[in-house]
């Protein structure tokens, strides 16, 4: 039953009914004497009985002044509507009958008023308005590890989501990645004459002094060592952690083989993600690439998250004897391929010695941000008049989007308050978004965040330039068990700390870590010399698919692995020369340094450089045949990768994070106020922002913001309605707030951002708002049943989310709420029933109005009903 306000019950009291519906008696309880509740067919006597009620009851008084509640309609433009569609024969008499039989029995007025709304809120939900017809051209979307928080940052769910994120974008034996980043540098020389002062260390085609086996306490001493000798004047050092209690500043604990760092922040026991500058991760056996990748992917994607402007991350793996050597930006993946220590020599020393001379520039660190101290500044040109303003930005960002592959966006409120300034990877292929806010401009839109100054800073295309990629590798991540161990990590907040410890420290006793991160390795069977003399046959598989790499058009031979060999006191003798070699580097070291001639480049990669067993060597090129053969989502001619434009992008006015909310009321203010800013953008603007969610609505000071206490910002992927895709190969998205039919590549609508809209509110209400407004004593559920709206496949998603927008599944969403949101469920309940709309056949209808005015009005009206309540509960 509706429920009446004291303005409905006061202009029903005041315009009676009188016998106005006297005349209709007769004919009515005619038809219902006739009703059968199961039939489905009726005279033409019912039809015309019910129009005639309805329009006696649209033409009174009453109807003329109540609101509907369903709209932002009066009463009798609802009345007209029924009664036009029951004249043109989409009638069925059940829907009428409770209100016919009020009127026969002559009941009270504010029964057969009530029964009208119920009457109009029935009919509205089984027969929806007219829709716009679903297309499916829209922008695939990606699943990425942005959702995974707290402790959900698990190993098993982070992988799931890390593996759909760099599946279709990893890229091994990419071409020229030595040359660019460990040649032609102010330090390459140096790293030269480092390997020249080892050289001697390198006998018959091995290192006579690495760890054999290689166990990671012995290599740890090795590296330590070489480090004391030949990088005590750089600016960086390799660490290791003893426990997940040694690296803070993410919210999972984890631990590092190995990471280089800054000596100048090297004090103290406790280290933090945001000052680690390389990765790398070493194991004693050699092991499969897809848990390896997994596992680098984590840890680069905690770097990224404590260093949000990040370009790029170097990383390695080092197993067994094998090195790969890689790069992880905001585009995916990629490596030098594997090379094994003892076959290249030079290469593995000037690689561990390069990674610790390298500028920040060569790091991928963000050199567009000024740092000043602990200070941060940025420069940017005001787009108003050209004249470059400097602003102050606070320490902490107030969103950072925690996943590689993305656009990576982060957000930070300028010191006077006045500002946000944001930092994202856009793809290339959809128009900046600075372009967006100037026509939301031009056109008079309302609510949406004005633009100050835009400056492009530079992109993947650019960082990634001279290399060759090859076809990428499209692994199968889709079942972590089958390379992880079945025991699932418990990951919980970094809370407690130990002691670091440094490679420069003398220690002896470094143990195997004990991590949640560790990864349970099969057996794998040693190489044999057989085994290793079918490099050749690799080498001839790798040249069929096309994947082999060359130089200037030589081949690239091969070494063949020597076998292992005692040391002997004469190779022992050579060692003692070492000091010298090290004190004729130290005289290269303030020596100019020489131009790299790239005629006597040394390192020319092959595919596969190391020698696998015979059943490593069919995966591999089963697996190169598998990629040639599959689909590709994306035209070939958009090139192998996805090029990303960095840009930052600086706005007004400032606000707060949705989530900050400092009261029910303010939250509510601020959601609707956002969503009158979507309607204005939409209708005004002729612009579609396609990205709601709780990062992209802010809470601002209406005194500075005409008037909005909500405002949208983050139009990167907004669309002009009307044009055509964008080209762009993916968007990603926050899934928890993505719309049904989204999620089920239906093209974006309008109705598709309301609906995201109303997840945000269900969303902060259920989780967000127990930080902030729950007891301990409510008992906080302990397994929401929103994480079914992120985990999984899209299906998976879409599913969960049909299912709880139910009627009846519905209200164990509400359950979920703490008790001081209570107050919210009947806006939450009414929002849900101008979305969905349930057929008769029991399907949920979710298609697009075409009318988007009255979808807009209805939904506003909602809220505003639901905070004048509120206000007016506060003030009594």
């Amino acid at each position: 039953m509706a429920n009446l306000s004291q303005v409905d019950r006061a202009i029903i009291a005041k315009y009676p009914l009188e016998s106005s519906l006297t005349h209709l008696h007769d004919s009515l309880r005619k038809v219902e004497q006739t009703y059968e509740p199961d039939s489905t067919s009726y005279d033409d006597s019912a039809r015309k009985a019910i129009s005639r009620l309805l329009y006696a009851l649209q033409g009174h008084e009453v109807a003329l002044d109540l609101q509907s509640k369903t709209g932002n309609k009066n009463l009798d433009s609802e009345l007209s509507t029924l009664y036009r569609r029951v004249r043109n024969g989409d009638f069925k008499y059940q829907h009428y009958y409770a209100l016919a039989r009020l009127v026969v029995k002559q009941a009270s007025d504010l029964d057969i008023w009530n029964a009208v709304f119920d009457l109009i809120t029935t009919v509205s939900r089984v027969t929806p308005p007219a829709s716009i017809p679903p297309s499916f051209d829209g922008t695939p979307i990606i699943h990425s590890s942005a959702s995974q928080q707290g402790a959900e940052q698990t190993r098993r769910l982070l992988d799931e989501r890390i593996s759909e994120e760099i599946s279709r974008c990893t890229y091994r034996n990419v071409g020229g990645f030595f040359q660019k980043y460990f040649e032609g540098k102010e330090w390459s020389n140096r790293s030269k004459d480092i390997y020249k002062a080892m050289k001697s260390r390198h006998v018959d085609g091995r290192w006579i002094d690495f760890p054999d086996p290689p166990v990671q306490n012995a290599v740890w001493e090795w590296l330590r060592s070489f480090q004391d000798k030949f990088l005590s004047g750089t600016q960086d050092i390799y660490y290791t952690t003893r426990s997940t209690k040694d690296l803070t500043g993410a919210e999972a604990r984890r631990q590092l083989d190995l990471f280089i760092k800054r000596k100048s922040n090297a004090a103290g026991p406790i280290h933090d993600w945001k000052d680690v500058r390389v990765i790398g991760e070493h194991k004693q056996s050699e092991e499969d690439l897809k848990p390896l990748l997994l596992q680098l992917g984590r840890y680069m994607r905690d770097v990224f998250t404590a260093q949000p402007t990040r370009r790029f991350i170097h990383g390695f793996f080092l197993y067994g004897t094998i090195m790969e050597l890689w790069v992880f930006d905001r585009s995916g993946p990629y490596s030098s391929g594997e090379f094994d220590i003892h076959e290249e020599p030079e290469q593995f020393i000037r690689a561990i010695a390069g990674y610790a001379m390298m500028s920040d520039e060569e790091l991928g660190l963000d050199t567009f941000v000024e740092r000043d101290g602990g200070d941060l500044f940025i420069t940017i040109t005001e787009d108003a008049n050209g004249k470059e303003k400097r602003i102050q930005l606070e320490r902490d960002p107030m969103v950072i989007q925690r996943a590689i592959v993305c656009r990576g966006t982060s957000c930070y409120r300028s010191k006077d308050g006045d500002h946000v300034v944001k930092f994202s990877w856009t793809s290339d292929k959809r128009p900046p978004e600075a372009d967006h806010l100037r026509l939301a401009r031009e056109k008079g839109v309302q609510g949406v965040a004005g633009l100050l100054g835009y400056h492009r800073i530079t992109s993947i295309e650019r960082l990634r330039h001279g290399l060759t990629f090859p076809a990428p590798n499209h692994f199968r991540f889709t079942s972590p068990s089958a390379s992880f161990s079945s025991q699932q990590s418990h990951l919980g907040l970094a809370q407690s700390f130990g002691s670091f410890q440094s490679f420069s420290i003398a220690d002896n006793t470094l143990r195997k870590r004990k991590s949640d991160d560790n990864v349970a390795t099969p057996l794998k069977r040693s190489r044999s010399n057989s085994q290793r003399s079918k490099l050749n046959l690799e080498h001839k598989a790798n040249q069929a698919l096309g994947t082999t790499q060359t130089t200037k058009g030589k081949s690239v031979s091969y070494k063949a692995k020597s076998p292992k060999r005692s040391r002997s006191n004469s190779q022992r003798s050579k060692l003692q020369h070492e000091n010298k070699a090290i004190e004729a580097l130290e005289n290269t070291r303030t020596r100019e340094r020489k131009p790299v001639d790239n005629e006597t480049k040394l390192f020319k990669k092959p595919t596969f450089i190391s020698q696998r067993s015979q059943s490593r060597q069919e995966h591999e090129v089963s697996q190169a045949l598998e990629n040639t053969e599959a689909t590709s989502l994306y035209d070939p001619s958009d090139g192998s990768f996805e090029n990303r434009l960095f840009c930052c992008l600086a706005i007004s006015p400032a606000g707060r994070a949705i989530s900050e909310f400092d009261s029910i009321l303010e939250l509510l203010t601020a959601l609707r106020d956002a969503i009158k800013a979507h309607k204005s953008l939409y209708i005004q603007g002729g612009i579609l922002h396609r990205d709601i969610s709780e990062n992209n609505i802010i809470i601002t000071d209406p005194k500075k913001a005409d008037g909005f206490t909500g405002m949208l910002i983050d139009l990167d992927l907004a669309k002009i309605v009307g044009s055509g895709r964008s080209g762009a190969r993916h968007q990603t998205g926050t899934m928890q707030f993505i719309a049904i039919g989204v999620l089920r590549k239906v093209a974006h609508t309008y109705r598709h951002d309301l609906e995201s809209f109303f997840y945000v509110l269900l969303w902060i209400s259920a989780r967000r708002a127990w930080d902030r407004f729950g007891s301990w004593f409510e008992g906080r559920p302990k397994q929401s049943r929103l994480t079914k709206w992120y985990t999984g496949s899209f299906d998976d998603i879409a599913e969960a989310k049909e299912g709880h927008m139910r009627l009846g599944r519905f209200e164990y969403i509400l359950t979920e709420f703490p008790r001081a949101f209570a107050r919210i469920k009947p806006l939450c309940r009414a929002v849900r029933g101008i979305l969905y709309h349930l057929l008769e056949d029991g399907e949920l209808d979710i298609g697009t109005p075409s009318d988007p005015e009255n979808l807009y009005d209805s939904i506003i009206k909602a809220f505003d009903n639901a905070i004048a309540n509120m206000a007016a509960e506060e003030d009594s």
